[in-house]
């Protein structure tokens, strides 16, 4: 009996089925913060140049100070990312959006050899780790390789993550499962965005938007794949 049959007779969406898709979605809101983080953590504030060796002719040689007229606390604020250094903002996110791609392509190949939850709880518990590296991160370089890490098992997971989401259930549920997954994204990336308000400092956000990750790898942890389901029941 194969898995689909094995639906028709346990039933196509039970309790467990439920949980297990329930689990697998709310992950979303997760890995929505993560490729939202770049947005509330490198905004640039209100800043004037001053100059501080006023003796010097050619002031573009003058040694200048950056002083920033709002109180925001950013990776801008802390590694002085302005004028000459201002795209290392965008790098960053670029960065995390190129490993997101990378990601895709390699899960996916990886999760059909050795299995999709192994690679989806590797992949879960790495960008956790990578995550807080984000948040922990001592120079701008460390921050930016970590955010490609991140990008890199935030598009893996995503990828086997959907496809769980559909092997878990019977085919009239794909449609279903499918969307949910998509419309908990959004919710995620709302969720951001109202926790970005209440916490300002960036490594605090960072830490806060990355610790959700370590509840749901736990939660992941108790999900089994198909094949076990159908083990157990047969």
């Amino acid at each position: 009996m194969d898995l689909e049959e094995a639906f028709q007779v346990v039933g196509e969406f039970g309790p467990y089925q439920k949980r297990a898709v329930a689990v697998l979605t709310v992950t979303q809101v997760y890995m929505a913060c993560q490729s939202m983080l770049i947005i509330l953590v490198g905004p640039t504030p209100e800043y004037r140049i001053q100059q501080q060796d006023t003796t010097i002719s050619d002031q573009e040689e003058a040694p200048q100070r950056v002083i920033f007229t709002e109180d925001v606390d950013s990776i801008v604020t802390e590694w002085f990312l302005v004028q000459q250094q201002a795209y290392k903002v965008s790098l960053a996110g670029s960065l995390f959006f190129a490993g997101l791609l990378v990601g895709n392509v390699v899960f996916g190949p990886l999760s059909d050899k050795i299995g999709r939850r192994p690679v989806y709880l590797m992949g879960l518990f790495l960008e956790v780790v990578f995550g807080y590296v984000t948040a922990l991160a001592p120079s701008y370089e460390l921050f930016a390789t970590s955010r490609l890490l991140v990008g890199l098992m935030n598009g893996g997971i995503g990828l086997v993550c959907f496809v769980l989401t559909q092997e878990y259930v019977g085919k009239s549920y794909w449609a279903m499962t499918g969307t949910l997954t998509s419309m908990t994204f959004a919710v995620g990336i709302a969720l951001f965005g109202a926790l970005g308000y209440f916490v300002r400092p960036w490594r605090s956000l960072a830490m806060a938007a990355n610790s959700s990750g370590v509840l749901f790898f736990l939660l992941s942890l108790c999900v089994k794949t198909g094949s076990f389901i159908l083990t157990e029941t047969f």
